[in-house]
């Protein structure tokens, strides 16, 4: 085990210690409109979550500060999705990285590489050049995901997330795009652990679901779904400490494009283990299987896909594949 899978796990049962007790919203709800939410956002501030990456300098990514400091703000972005809660921590992680002033401490904060995710609740919007400004007030949410997030309609950004026009500053757009990729695999880390827990537990005809064949067959294929997330998203994140920006481009699309198929299949094989428990907002997965059908779809209308990442050389491609500890 490594000593970042030692941290993340530290970091889970911490959040998971804290959120235990969280009240769960209506299903459809907004969420800035229940009465917890407040609360939550004010139990992450506390306890620093929202101001990780505050003082990060991810521009050098071999240093021991900044591994510690994205490894802190990577888990706790995929411990809370593993839990099943909505809260906008990495889009705030991210615009705080790139503000260009400090905010305040309870800042709900959002940056273009958001794609207009939370940004209705926003109270600093941070543009692609680092000036922060304050939303007006009263501002409304075109729509909520199905995660339960207000947002903005977004359909044009430049490059990478950025406005149109403005390249963004460098590591800001491969920052957010791997907090996605966490709160992704925390969130369908924490479905595939609630469909084996279901399969474990629930009896019928004297034994356990997980006791039959064709079930035990089909927990094992969603643990293999897992784990090519995990290894796609964990490969993406190693090589954030080297210096090759081309071959960390291809580490997230490459991760995005397996995060993508594996949230479907997740979320389909996750709800056919619970039979049709999952769909009813009393089961845990529910909120789990929500967050990553939002996350997955995120920024579909303005997303920029990174495909100039993509090698046209078959030997790059071959040298882009291997794993960072084998390229080392």
């Amino acid at each position: 085990m490594s000593t970042t899978d030692e941290f993340d796990l530290a970091l889970d049962e911490a959040v998971r210690e804290v959120v235990t007790d969280w009240p769960r919203p209506r299903a459809g709800e907004d969420l800035t409109r229940t009465d917890a939410f407040r609360a939550q956002w004010h139990t992450a501030v506390e306890l620093g979550w929202t101001g990780i990456l505050d003082d990060a300098d991810l521009t050098a990514p071999g240093s021991p500060e900044s591994r510690e400091l994205l490894d802190a703000a990577c888990g706790a972005v995929t411990a809370l999705a593993r839990a099943g809660f909505a809260l906008p921590l990495r889009q705030t992680l991210v615009a705080r990285y790139a503000a260009a002033e400090a905010l305040p401490a309870d800042a709900i904060a959002v940056h273009p590489t958001a794609y207009g995710v939370w940004e209705p609740a926003a109270t600093a919007l941070v543009a692609a050049d680092g000036t922060v400004s304050t939303p007006p007030g009263g501002g409304t949410a075109d729509k909520v995901d199905l995660a339960g997030r207000p947002y903005t309609l977004v359909y044009k950004t430049g490059e990478r997330g950025g406005e149109a026009g403005e390249a963004l500053p460098p590591r800001v757009a491969d920052v957010a795009e791997l907090l996605l990729l966490q709160e992704i695999l925390g969130a369908a880390e924490g479905a595939v652990a609630e469909a084996r827990r279901y399969v474990t537990e629930r009896v019928q005809f004297g034994r356990p679901l997980i006791k039959i064949p064709a079930v035990r067959t089909v927990a094992g294929e969603l643990a293999v779904s897992l784990r090519q997330l995990e290894t796609a998203v964990h490969e993406a994140r190693r090589r954030f400490r080297a210096e090759d920006e081309r071959s960390l481009h291809f580490a997230l699309i490459t991760a995005r494009e397996v995060a993508s198929a594996v949230s479907t299949e997740v979320t389909r094989t996750a709800h056919q283990l619970h039979g049709a428990m999952g769909i009813t907002e009393e089961a845990s997965l529910h909120w789990r299987t929500k967050l990553l059908w939002a996350d997955r779809d995120e920024g579909l209308f303005s997303r920029d896909w990174g495909l100039d990442a993509l090698p046209a050389d078959e030997v790059e491609l071959w040298t882009m594949t291997a794993p960072a500890t084998a390229r080392a």
